[in-house]
């Protein structure tokens, strides 16, 4: 987690560091936990994280307070201080977003159990949206980059952006996940799936899959290119700021692929020959 956090965040200091591997051990613990949940247990563990969360840092009895939500609070304590005061609405709506999204993904999954559903790409990247996290780091990025400048609401070009690194996020995920969740029997929520069993789909196999994953990854980074261009080109007071968080969200998805293809947990190369070559096998 220390080498995630730092490929996310290559510019900041080790408190900042040490802040974003807290959060990414609680994140990671609610979304383990709430995997093999039913709607209803998802929902107690994401309300008790949301719980811990908001009351972060203040002062109250431990008696009698359940585990699970201990464990977060102690964990997200030391995660506000980097947040700054100025974000931490934005950030606690964000995780309400994210909370939200491991509640939608139990739901999808007893769905999926008794009428075999196959979710669209539309349906996909919304549930995806929410579960795969991305909205909350976006907050760290602002709040690194720019700790005492409020974000600007309601800027469709930022909104953009935004939502082209979500993508660009998943869909990475998906691809360098896919080899694992293959050898673990667990691809039936993996986008690469999804493109396969589309009806309209090109994606016949899972190297047309991969090609069509590919195209739709060039079509977000353009989207997010051409966002990024149009915040530059507006100019103003806002705009060195803009381009400091511009900039962040381009280290957060890439550092997201680096280390992607570097751990072991994801094995996306069987040995350096393949790597070199690009060549994943399943």
């Amino acid at each position: 987690m220390p080498l995630f956090a730092a490929r996310l965040f290559p510019q900041v200091d080790a408190v900042a560091l040490r802040g974003v591997v807290n959060y990414l051990m609680a994140t990671i613990i609610l979304d383990k936990i709430n995997d093999d949940e039913s709607p209803q247990g998802a929902k107690v563990h994401a309300d008790l994280f949301m719980y811990a969360l908001s009351t972060a840092g203040a002062e109250g009895s431990s008696a009698a307070v359940p585990k699970f939500q201990k464990l977060i609070r102690t964990l997200v304590s030391p995660v506000m201080d980097v947040v700054g005061s100025i974000h931490r609405s934005a950030f606690i709506s964000a995780n309400k977003y994210f909370s939200d999204g491991t509640i939608k993904e139990a739901e999808e999954r007893l769905t999926a159990k008794r009428e075999l559903a196959k979710p669209t790409i539309e349906s996909y990247l919304d549930t995806r949206r929410r579960s795969v996290g991305v909205r909350p780091y976006l907050v760290f990025v602002w709040a690194m980059v720019n700790p005492e400048v409020p974000k600007p609401l309601d800027d469709v070009s930022i909104t953009t952006m935004e939502e082209a690194a979500e993508e660009l996020v998943i869909m990475a995920n998906d691809l360098y996940s896919y080899k694992k969740e293959y050898e673990d029997n667990d691809v039936q929520h993996n986008f690469l799936t999804v493109l396969m069993e589309l009806p309209t789909s090109p994606a016949a196999n899972l190297q047309g899959a991969i090609n069509e994953a590919a195209t739709l990854f060039e079509s977000s980074l353009k989207r997010f290119n051409n966002a990024r261009s149009a915040i530059a080109a507006r100019g103003g007071d806002i705009a060195p700021a803009l381009e400091r968080y511009a900039q962040g969200i381009v280290d957060l998805f890439v550092g997201n692929i680096e280390w992607s293809l570097v751990i072991p947990r994801y094995r996306v190369f069987d040995n350096e020959a393949d790597r070199e070559k690009r060549i994943m096998r399943t």
